[in-house]
């Protein structure tokens, strides 16, 4: 059997859970491919349970694990985007600037490409090229774009 073609991502609280939980949450993450990481900070605002705990790490030390899980995060696209390369996925063209589109595949890939701003809000196939630096670029095939206003 294949490998699947979907992404799993994996949601946490940075700033609440503590380094043990942080390192098996890094074993978990690295053993099982998720295919991103999506960070919550864990903020101290009035009326919510992190005010409210009195075992709360520093906000320094939640600083740095959360930017230790994003960095976690951003490494486990680079490792599920390759196989993907020379595909085509249906794309959801969310913004343009400049002659280059922004927006994310079906499997969960942030992809940039060249386009016109006619194509944001429309989906469609592009095809996918991982690039060296692990960014993915996506040629839209305009003549099979739907949607949009």
């Amino acid at each position: 059997m294949g490998r699947a073609e979907s992404a799993i991502d994996f949601k946490t609280f940075g700033g609440r859970v503590n380094q043990a939980d942080s390192d098996a949450l890094e074993r978990k993450f690295r053993a099982k491919g998720f295919a991103s990481l999506l960070v919550f900070h864990y903020l101290k605002r009035s009326h919510t349970l992190a005010a409210l705990n009195p075992d709360s790490e520093e906000e320094s030390v939640k600083r740095d694990r959360v930017s230790e899980l994003l960095e976690l995060g951003a490494a486990g696209s680079y490792r599920h985007a390759p196989r993907f390369s020379g595909t085509v996925r249906e794309v959801l063209w969310e913004s343009e600037s400049d002659g280059w589109l922004t927006g994310l595949s079906d499997n969960y890939l942030r992809v940039t490409g060249p386009g016109e701003a006619e194509l944001v809000g429309r989906l469609g196939p592009a095809r996918l090229h991982v690039c060296a630096d692990g960014t993915v670029e996506a040629v839209p095939l305009v003549a099979a774009m739907s949607g949009g206003a």
